[in-house]
C-alpha cells in the first residue's frame, strides 16, 4: 500500500530547508534574525504533525515510543 504525500507538507518542509541554508550562509543582520525567528519552530510543528498518538499511558508504551525515536 503506497502512503500518499500531503503536498503542502512538502512545500513547508523545503521552504524550511530554504530558510535553514540562508540563515547559516548570510552575515548577521536582520533578515537572519527574521529567518531564525520561525525557522526551526517549522520544522518542530510539522514533525508533531506527523507523530501518532499513544492510545494509553501504560509505561511499557511510553518506553516503546522513547526508544524507536532515540
Amino acid at each position: 500500500m503506497l502512503k500518499k504525500r500531503i503536498e503542502w507538507i512538502d512545500i513547508a518542509k523545503a521552504y524550511g530547508i530554504i530558510a535553514v541554508v540562508f540563515g547559516h550562509a548570510m552575515a548577521s543582520g536582520n533578515t537572519t534574525d527574521i529567518i531564525y525567528w520561525w525557522h526551526m519552530p517549522l520544522f518542530f510543528i510539522i514533525g508533531g504533525f506527523f507523530l501518532k498518538p499513544l492510545t494509553t499511558n501504560t509505561f511499557e508504551q511510553w518506553k516503546k515510543f522513547f526508544n524507536k525515536r532515540i
